[in-house]
């Protein structure tokens, strides 16, 4: 079943496009009429869904007609043309098979690689060792980045990737903290405030491991809990995302 796109140029000035239908409970049935995103900043992105090759033709020369004469917008020839659904991306996401028995011509909305790559690299930044931000200064920032990106790609199948991040993001917050306390005595009075006993204190405070294996390990898991970093003001990804 080939996708039929089109993708312009011109900046949004007073043009209001309204989006018809998108998807159906995550998934997306291509049931073959025009669909128009509704994130448009810079470029308008109409696609069309079609049955056959020969169909996508006969319409995408219409529509081409269309926007041509009567709208008199300018199309990008490059970016435009017939695209089947697993090599159709669009704004950030594209679309994989849902690998379940009676879903044939179905496809699930998953996010571009590229755009969750940048999401965990603006995340890595944030969460930098080096940068001068108290914690609570460090944790708005994340939650305001979260927040933004996760309601964006709410539409995708994402929960699995959410889970994984998750952790790799508390540890990134656990050796953040670990560095901060810097010297070994510190160290150890705030794993005695933190409920450890003097003796596990005092070896921990010592350990040779590095911060990110530290922050991997029974030293800040069973002290810097999730718990914790909640009262601290971070927000869970997989929470968020469930609500």
């Amino acid at each position: 079943m080939p996708v039929l796109y089109f993708l312009d140029t011109f900046h949004q000035r007073n043009l209001k496009i309204r989006f018809y239908k998108i998807l159906s409970k995550y998934r997306f049935p291509f049931p073959g009429h025009l669909h128009i995103s509704p994130l448009m900043t810079r470029s308008h992105i109409p696609s069309n869904t079609v049955k056959s090759k020969m169909s996508a033709k006969r319409v995408g020369n219409s529509i081409f007609k269309f926007l041509r004469d009567k709208l008199r917008l300018p199309i990008n020839r490059e970016k435009s043309g017939i695209r089947k659904p697993l090599s159709f991306q669009v704004l950030g996401f594209g679309f994989v098979p849902p690998y379940k028995k009676g879903e044939k011509g179905k496809y699930q909305l998953v996010v571009k690689p590229s755009k969750w790559k940048e999401f965990k690299a603006k995340l890595k930044y944030l969460t930098k060792k080096t940068i001068p931000a108290s914690f609570e200064e460090r944790v708005d920032r994340i939650n305001l980045l979260i927040r933004g990106r996760i309601n964006y790609f709410r539409p995708a199948s994402i929960q699995a990737k959410l889970k994984k991040l998750e952790e790799w993001l508390r540890n990134r917050l656990r050796y953040c903290i670990w560095h901060h306390w810097k010297k070994p005595e510190r160290k150890r009075k705030n794993l005695i405030r933190l409920g450890i006993d003097q003796d596990h204190a005092y070896a921990w405070s010592r350990t040779r491991m590095g911060g990110w294996a530290v922050a991997q390990s029974p030293i800040l898991r069973t002290t810097i809990t999730i718990k914790r970093l909640k009262r601290k003001g971070y927000v869970s990804l997989i929470e968020y995302y469930k609500r």
